[in-house]
């Protein structure tokens, strides 16, 4: 692997109200890019007492897997000069859940699962070696295969409380 140029960070930042049911509208910046700024919904189905009106939050994450990976393939393409025509991507995500006499449940990951077809005219071995350099680059593919600190505080009157 060659030495790294230079270190960087991404920073992105969520702020998200429930606006139905069981919608929530968020509103994500990619900190410091002028054109970073999304607007985004999720909600469930009728099934988990939602409206459907946008896709389910695990939706947007298999989306965002697959996403990720598939735009570090065709960008590493350009930069490795490996021609990529076209990437095609199955993406199985799993989870089970453990459901409690209180009706809440708990969640825990099963696995992900990504099958990859790419066009291109480079031999297997180019390809190989871009699917492998853009694995490294996918931060939400990096981000699951470690484990993880996720921080929660809750607001009460004017103090965050850390829970």
């Amino acid at each position: 692997m060659s030495s790294p140029l230079k270190d960087f960070e991404i920073t992105l930042n969520a702020k998200a109200y429930s606006s139905g049911r069981m919608r929530c509208d968020v509103s994500v910046d990619l900190e410091g890019i002028p054109d970073g700024h999304y607007d985004l919904a999720t909600d469930e189905g009728a099934y988990l007492g939602g409206e459907g009106t946008a896709p389910p939050p695990l939706a947007l994450f298999a989306a965002a897997l697959s996403g990720c990976l598939m735009t570090q393939i065709r960008s590493f393409g350009k930069n490795l000069k490996i021609p990529v025509d076209a990437v095609r991507m199955n993406t199985v995500c799993k989870w089970k859940g453990e459901l409690y006499d209180d009706r809440t449940y708990s969640g825990s990951p099963v696995g992900f699962h990504l099958d990859i077809e790419v066009d291109s005219s480079a031999p297997q071995e180019d390809i190989t070696r871009l699917i492998s350099k853009a694995k490294q680059g996918c931060f939400i593919e990096k981000t699951l295969a470690q484990p993880n600190t996720v921080t929660h505080r809750l607001k009460v009157g004017d103090d965050w409380i850390s829970i």
